[in-house]
């Protein structure tokens, strides 16, 4: 009888123990819990903030893609001038030429 009661009582010990650690760490999780769901609300906000950046990247890229072309075209039109110009000159030289025989 006595180890039977010997073996009740540290089974109670024992089933108490392990409530205590039990609750102990239900504690732990409740105490944790909160830096856990803010840690989770934070990376959501890093989320939709990369999300935002990489579409004002994409931006950017097709802003500095235009201004390329832009330059690219006034480039060209640039050496039209030029050639227009050059064309010009040539023929203002020739007018001049063409005046000076009728000069008296």
């Amino acid at each position: 009888m006595k180890s039977l009661y010997r073996t009740l009582i540290g089974t109670c010990y024992e089933t108490h123990s392990i409530y205590t650690y039990s609750h102990q760490g239900t504690l732990l999780l409740d105490a944790v819990l909160p830096s856990i769901n803010k840690i989770t609300s934070l990376v959501r906000e890093i989320t939709a903030a990369s999300k935002e950046q990489g579409i004002g990247a994409d931006q950017i890229n097709n802003a500095i893609t235009d201004l390329n072309n832009v330059t690219q075209e006034t480039a060209a039109n640039s050496e039209e001038v030029a050639a227009s110009a050059e064309n010009l000159s040539a023929t203002a030289d020739q007018m001049m030429d063409a005046i000076k025989k009728f000069r008296v």
